[in-house]
């Protein structure tokens, strides 16, 4: 928690007076990012086990990520001037475009939706056909 907080008035401190009121956005993702990786380190430290697989796979989530940021902020421009079409759209999109993403990148696993899932669920063999895994 004191990363979090240390990491966000960090970043607050020096991007408000370039973008305003956005800087408590650009905080807050330095400081889910900064207490993301320093999890992955203390996980890996203290359990020896890290949740991804290869650089590979970082890389991945990575591109994805760009990849919705970009959608999403495409999506606001292009529909800026009705709000109530961007609340509903914009999470639409980005959870479907998140699927197809995860399932053309070969993000998921058999093994993360049984984790995840109870193994004879519905919800489990419709993902698991969906991901054809």
């Amino acid at each position: 928690h004191l990363s979090n907080v240390v990491i966000n008035a960090f970043f607050f401190v020096i991007t408000v007076q370039f973008i305003g009121y956005y800087a408590l956005i650009v905080g807050n993702v330095a400081a889910i990012m900064g207490s993301f990786i320093l999890s992955i380190y203390y996980q890996k430290k203290y359990l020896d086990s890290i949740i991804f697989d290869s650089l590979e796979q970082v890389i991945k989530l990575l591109f994805s990520f760009l990849i919705l940021v970009l959608i999403g902020y495409g999506l606001k421009m292009v529909l800026v001037s009705n709000n109530v079409l961007i609340i509903i759209t914009i999470p639409i999109t980005i959870v479907l475009i998140t699927i197809i993403l995860y399932k053309i990148l070969g993000l998921i696993k058999r093994d993360d939706i049984y984790r995840y899932f109870r193994k004879g669920d519905k919800l489990t063999k419709f993902l698991v056909h969906i991901y054809n895994i």
